[in-house]
Formats: C-alpha cells, sequence, structure tokens
C-alpha cells in the first residue's frame, strides 16, 4: 500500500511542478505554452523560455480542438534575454502584468488591432525596445507599463485610439481626457497642455539629457524621473504645486535643479542619490520635507529661504535623514536675516555645523583653484585652503574681497 501510495505522488510531481496546460509547436517550428481560459473555451500564452522571433498564432488546434489564442498571461515572456521580436495577432484582446519585463533582447514589438489592455509593467526593462506603437483598440495600460526601456526613442498612438494619444507628434503617450503624460521616452516633447507627468513616466529614460516642462504642468506623480542618469538640469515652472516621492531619485548626472515658489512640500526621496547636486534653494513657500529627500548627496551649500523653519529627520535617522551626514556636517547653511536662532533650535536644521545668517546674492563664479597671493575664507572668518566647487567663499587677492562661489 505504501509503495502504491508513493508511486501515486510521484506521478503528481510533474503536473504540480508545470506552469502550463499544454503545448503546440507552431509551423515554424517554435512551441509555445498555453493555459485554458474561459471555462477552457480559450488559451492565453503561458510563461516559458523562449528566445528568437516568435509569432503567436490566433488559434491552436490540440487534440482535434481548435481554440481562439486571447491574451498573454502574466510574466509569460519575463526574462526571455534571447527573445528578438514578437507578433501579437488581432484575436489576443490582453497583455498580461510584466508580461516582456526584462527581456532585454527585443527589439521588435507588433501589436496587432485586437488588443485592449496592457498590464502593469508589462515591457518593463526591455531595453533593447526602440520604438513602439499603441493600436487604436487598446483602452488601458498599466502603470510602469514602459519603464526602464532605455533604448525608447519613438513612441505613437494610433490617431482612432479615443482613450490615448501622442498629440503633436510628441512621442509620448497621454491619456486624452486628463492630460496626464502617462509614458515618455528619451525623445519625448512635452506639449503645452499636459496638465500631468504619471507616475513613471520617464522612468529609466537613461539617454534623456534634458526635458522642458512648460507652465500648464501643475503635478509630477511618483518616479516620474526616476533613475533618468544623463539629465543633467531641469527647470520646474510655478505653475507646478506638487511634486510626489522619488520623482528624481537615482538621477546621478543632474547638476542643477530650481524648485518653484508654487510648491509647499518636498517629498520623501525626491532627490535621493542625485550625487551631481552641488547645492540647493529651498524655496520660502516649503513647509514640509520628508525623509531622505536629499539623502546621498555631498552639499556644498543650502539655502533656505523659509523664515520659520519646520522639523525635519536630522542625523539620527540615517537612510532617512533629509541631508546625508556629510552635508550637515560639512556644508553651509544660508538661512534668511533674523532667523538663525530659530534654525539652530528646530529639529534636523539644529544639526548642520555651519549655519550662516543672510542670502548670498549676486556670486561671482570662478574656477576652484588655489592661484598665488590669494587666499580664500568661509564666510565665518576661517581659513581654507582649496575650497571645493559650490562653496561660498570671501576671495582675498591684495586689499580687495569678493563674495564668490566655486566651480
Amino acid at each position: 500500500m505504501k509503495k502504491q501510495l508513493l508511486l501515486f505522488a510521484l506521478m503528481l510531481l510533474p503536473v504540480a511542478a508545470r506552469s502550463y496546460d499544454i503545448e503546440v509547436k507552431n509551423a515554424d517550428g517554435v512551441t509555445i505554452f498555453y493555459n485554458y481560459v474561459n471555462n477552457g473555451l480559450e488559451l492565453e500564452v503561458a510563461k516559458g523560455g523562449y528566445s528568437g522571433n516568435v509569432n503567436i498564432p490566433e488559434e491552436v488546434t490540440f487534440m482535434n480542438r481548435t481554440r481562439k489564442v486571447t491574451g498573454i498571461g502574466d510574466w509569460a515572456f519575463k526574462s526571455c534575454n534571447y527573445l528578438l521580436s514578437i507578433n501579437i495577432p488581432n484575436s489576443v484582446e490582453s497583455i498580461g502584468i510584466g508580461a516582456f519585463s526584462y527581456c532585454r533582447g527585443l527589439t521588435s514589438i507588433n501589436i496587432h488591432n485586437g488588443v485592449t489592455s496592457i498590464g502593469n509593467q508589462a515591457f518593463d526593462h526591455c531595453s533593447s525596445l526602440s520604438s513602439i506603437i499603441i493600436p487604436s483598440t487598446v483602452t488601458a495600460i498599466g502603470v510602469g507599463a514602459f519603464q526602464g526601456c532605455t533604448g525608447l526613442n519613438s513612441i505613437l498612438v494610433d490617431h482612432d485610439n479615443k482613450i490615448y494619444d501622442s498629440r503633436d507628434y510628441c512621442n509620448a503617450i497621454i491619456e486624452t481626457s486628463t492630460n496626464t503624460l502617462l509614458t515618455g521616452c528619451n525623445q519625448t516633447i512635452i506639449p503645452n497642455s499636459v496638465t500631468s507627468i504619471g507616475e513613471n513616466a520617464f522612468n529609466g529614460c537613461a539617454s534623456l539629457t534634458s526635458i522642458i516642462i512648460p507652465t500648464s504642468v501643475t503635478s509630477i506623480d511618483e518616479k516620474a524621473f526616476y533613475g533618468c542618469t544623463s539629465l543633467t538640469s531641469i527647470i520646474i515652472p510655478n505653475s507646478v504645486t506638487s511634486i510626489d516621492k522619488k520623482v528624481f531619485e537615482g538621477c546621478t548626472s543632474l547638476t542643477s535643479i530650481t524648485l518653484p515658489n508654487s510648491i509647499t512640500s518636498i517629498s520623501s526621496r525626491t532627490f535621493y542619490g542625485c550625487t551631481s547636486l552641488s547645492s540647493i534653494t529651498i524655496p520660502s513657500s516649503v513647509r514640509s520635507i520628508g525623509e531622505g529627500a536629499f539623502n546621498g548627496v555631498d552639499f556644498s551649500f543650502v539655502i533656505s529661504l523659509v523664515e520659520i523653519p519646520f522639523a525635519i529627520n536630522g542625523t539620527d535617522y540615517y537612510d532617512n535623514n533629509v541631508f546625508n551626514k556629510n552635508t550637515f556636517y560639512n556644508a553651509i547653511l544660508y538661512v534668511p536675516e533674523g532667523s538663525i536662532d530659530n534654525y539652530k533650535s528646530t529639529e534636523g536644521w539644529k544639526d548642520f555645523v555651519n549655519i550662516v545668517e543672510g542670502i548670498p546674492m549676486g556670486i561671482e563664479n570662478i574656477k576652484a583653484k588655489k592661484q598665488e597671493a590669494v587666499s580664500f575664507y568661509r564666510l565665518d572668518g576661517k581659513h581654507v585652503d582649496l575650497p571645493k566647487p559650490g562653496m561660498i567663499v570671501i576671495k582675498r587677492s591684495g586689499q580687495k574681497n569678493v563674495k564668490v562661489v566655486m566651480k
């Protein structure tokens, strides 16, 4: 009896481990795996080790019965790095969550009319994908559907699509009813009619070097420019009132950022890891700064225009410090006239070792190198042998003193 039970259990093991119902070889010799859906009346493509050029058929005959292929299942092609191209037929209505995520060798996708939904992260990190066309039938596109597509340079939505558009040849996917830019790429130009930049819109656009945000935009959602490692500068217009968390996290080439007076809060990790920033000016309108907002950045100086300081996370919060410890200990914090005592007694701000009253104005730019007969002094009077780039100092040459910012 025990032997019979063991034999029965062993017979069940392959069935339990299998992630598909059937496998069928196409006429071109490519084997595709399927699961039954809709009470066994239809098929969806299941997870498998796909490679090369794959043509999904509209229908499949198995055991003398023909069924239509109506979907691509969740994670079906995930991490198929040797997948080169995919042809999705008219019969397919849905592309599942993460269906083609991390297919780093995928260069071509042909989505025919018939597809109505593209799931979250469907093409996440398809780094070789250079272009995408969204057909007129698509009515739902999930969050981060094309995030991390570092080579994406062309996006086009069929002009007959009623839900999404690529107005003004902008190289983006815009939700028509809300004027929200959902997906951008390295060549996107944001139209003046866009009012919101959506979650993960430019996430991972590694070749994006600059972008103009028009004055029509009022909000920038979470991770909108996350990991845009080539982005060097950005000006946020005064029309923007809301910047969500992690918007510029990991933008390691960002050297300049202008924050508008219209924002009242800087969210968590907004500029986390923006290692090329050397200074930041916090507008007077700001009333809160989230945890880790500027962590991972070694600032030379911070200018706060806030008259009455509010509490922030100081040096005791580790990765959740608003600024990293190097900034607290080595940077100069410039504060408005008459506010220095408040800053020195306010949680977080009091952790700055160097707080100077007075906002520097009209500063001359010079190169950061020591010259003969020239001395440099911090604004508190202490001598500096070789000032760091971005540091504001007094340059003394003979009897002449000039306030400068080092380059």
